[in-house]
């Protein structure tokens, strides 16, 4: 009874040492898959970053490629930026040159011709340069769907045109106070500075709304 209860015993424990060993082995064998299914993760991890890293350096030249591109826009549009400031010299040396030509012909005292055709000549050089300005900061596109934005856009560069007109009177006329010599240049200078007042309504139209002016629409 003794030596069955030993034999018994000795089956039971070589029986759990060969159970321990298999799931050992299959303890092994599952670490070992985890082990390679680990590294093939990696692998695939890593060539995915490989991919991203390639991806991200062919958008990068892409994306250099294109903002070298456009970096003469981006400068022109930040010397654009100028031109809301800019505006106010056209605006009030036209109109005091208008102002000034008026107490000419009213008083016929030759030193409001003198301050009507120095503010108008003042008034041509700071429209263009308004003018320039405006186009550089709002683009060249030309498709525009703000019918306030392509007024002032428009009227803005009909006033430089007239602004033109109005330099080759002034040239034509000359000093002279002589009001038949006077009057295209009047004419000119009259057009041009309805046309830059319009603008600027036009412009601030832009900035604050119409409501600004009590317009409701």
């Amino acid at each position: 009874m003794t030596h069955r209860t030993s034999t018994l015993a000795i089956a039971a424990l070589f029986g759990a040492l060969l159970l321990a060993g298999m799931a050992s082995a299959a303890n092994d064998n599952h670490d070992h898959a985890h082990e390679n299914g680990a590294a093939h993760d990696n692998n695939h991890e890593h060539v995915h970053e490989h991919e991203e890293d390639h991806a991200h350096d062919h958008e990068h030249e892409h994306l250099h490629d294109h903002s070298h591109g456009h970096v003469h826009d981006h400068e022109a549009h930040w010397i654009g930026r100028l031109h809301p400031p800019s505006v106010h010299f056209p605006i009030g040396l036209l109109i005091a040159a208008l102002v000034a030509e008026v107490l000419f012909m009213v008083t016929g005292q030759q030193r409001y011709a003198a301050a009507s055709w120095f503010c108008a000549g003042g008034g041509v050089i700071t429209a263009w340069a308004a003018a320039v300005l405006g186009w550089l900061f709002g683009g060249f596109d030309l498709a525009q769907d703000d019918w306030l934005f392509a007024g002032h856009r428009w009227l803005g560069t009909a006033t430089a045109v007239c602004a033109l007109v109005l330099a080759w009177t002034m040239i034509r006329t000359g000093m002279s106070d002589v009001t038949a010599g006077r009057t295209s240049y009047r004419m000119a200078l009259t057009l041009t500075a309805l046309l830059v007042g319009a603008t600027g309504f036009f412009g601030g139209a832009l900035v604050w709304g119409l409501e600004h002016y009590g317009i409701q629409l």
